[in-house]
């Protein structure tokens, strides 16, 4: 059901801004945002913040429903943060970074060194190189326990990432495992008394997964504020196609996240598709498909005032700092708008199938009349149906059609003429 504090007599709750969700996360009655139709606004940076903040406390509610209530009392705050603190009964021990981390072959010592010095002297993205995420390991570093992702590049040679570095999601660096992505070759490190079999110096190699971003989300910045300049919607009308990598479908309204030009982008369900009760987020948005979207906009901020990395500052965890490029991307250009439709079955007084998608004593009737459309259904008193709950669960069909529409708060009226498959407790006898 929808919450009962935004709903009236005429439907659910208003649209909202896909952005700007942050005031439902904790409302477990929430089960979908409706929408706008337009996705010509852009969003300012503290927009961007809160869909940081979105994507954080998503993730840390799907984790922390995974836990077993065997093992939920034992669990801290930071239980989900590999480096949290152990308790004193189970200290943990870490490896030594320096002793245990794997060298870069000296064979690869010359060519690694060669990609380093071209994107030292242009920092375009080009210059960045592929790596597959291959484990993630909590090491003991400069005095202190420091979470590093190493990878694997193109040549073989080992890399890693430290947590600073690991860029927009650099809380969940587990994510990375097994997924190819661009980063920048940054350091070398002299492992103190080690060499190799012919007597070279071993050296172990240092990352950056931020430096990727903000070189190749950078660029795009750069051409969208000239062509802003410019007068031109080119930038902005142009479509790409990247690959979804990750999907959260709960807390409402979900969000998934794409690669595209070697790095990661989050996207809003609401920005993705039209939301609808009848097809759940998780089933539309798979791992692995391909997507089509535009850039809206592009907000560059700092890391250092984003809530989320304060937050994780405060907790311990090495945060990263510096500039960085929010993305604003959205796949509603590449979908059927029913508001089209919806707006055509009004003006032809089309009689039409709706489903019904809430049933409440007091409230009444909802169904959904198109994707984002859930507007107030009308039963006249001839119908000799009597809906449930369980007409809700299964959505069932009714046949019907517009009484009156506002647009702007996607909120109607929908007169019932029909059952044509009955109700569901009626099906069950």
């Amino acid at each position: 059901m929808a919450d009962e504090n935004t709903q009236n007599n005429d439907g659910l709750q208003s649209p909202v801004d896909p952005l700007a969700a942050m005031d439902l996360l904790n409302n477990d009655n929430v089960q979908a945002l409706q929408q706008t139709s337009s996705t010509n606004d852009t969003a300012n940076a503290d927009e961007i913040d809160e869909l940081q903040n979105l994507q954080e406390q998503a993730e840390e509610k799907q984790e922390a429903e995974t836990q077993t209530p065997a093992n939920s009392n034992m669990v801290s705050a930071n239980a989900q943060d590999p480096l949290a603190a152990p308790d004193e009964a189970n200290k943990r021990k870490y490896p030594d970074f320096l002793e245990s981390a794997e060298r870069v072959p000296y064979s690869l010592q010359e060519e690694l060194t060669e990609w380093r010095r071209n994107l030292k002297a242009r920092l375009v993205p080009e210059n960045l190189v592929n790596a597959t995420g291959m484990e993630n390991t909590v090491f003991e570093y400069a005095g202190h326990h420091t979470n590093m992702l190493k990878m694997e590049l193109n040549n073989g040679a080992p890399i890693y990432i430290p947590q600073n570095q690991a860029g927009n999601n650099f809380r969940h660096m587990e994510a990375y495992i097994g997924r190819t992505l661009k980063i920048s070759v940054d350091e070398f490190i002299p492992v103190p008394n080690a060499t190799d079999d012919e007597g070279h110096q071993e050296y172990i190699a240092l990352g950056s997964i931020r430096q990727a971003e903000f070189t190749i989300a950078g660029t795009l910045y750069s051409q969208l504020e000239q062509e802003r300049k410019n007068g031109s919607t080119d930038f902005v009308n142009q479509k790409r196609v990247g690959r979804i990598v990750r999907v959260l479908d709960r807390p409402t309204p979900g969000m998934l996240f794409f690669e595209y030009e070697g790095m990661t982008i989050a996207m809003l369900a609401n920005q993705f598709y039209y939301i609808s009760y009848r097809r759940p987020f998780n089933e539309v948005a798979q791992v692995g498909d391909q997507i089509e979207f535009t850039i809206t906009d592009i907000v560059r901020n700092k890391f250092e005032d984003s809530p989320s990395v304060k937050r994780a500052k405060e907790a311990g965890l090495d945060t990263p700092s510096g500039l960085r490029y929010m993305i604003v991307a959205t796949c509603l250009p590449f979908r059927e708008n029913p508001d089209e439709r919806i707006r055509r079955y009004e003006e032809q007084h089309t009689t039409f199938l709706a489903h019904i998608v809430s049933v409440e004593p007091v409230k009444g009737i909802l169904v959904e009349a198109g994707q984002g459309w859930w507007i107030k259904g009308i039963k006249p008193t001839r119908l000799n149906f009597h809906p449930t709950a369980a007409d809700a669960v299964e959505h069932t069909p009714v046949s019907g059609y517009i009484e009156s529409l506002d647009y702007k708060r996607h909120r109607g009226r929908f007169i019932i003429t029909n059952f044509p498959n009955g109700t569901a407790n009626h099906k069950r006898r």
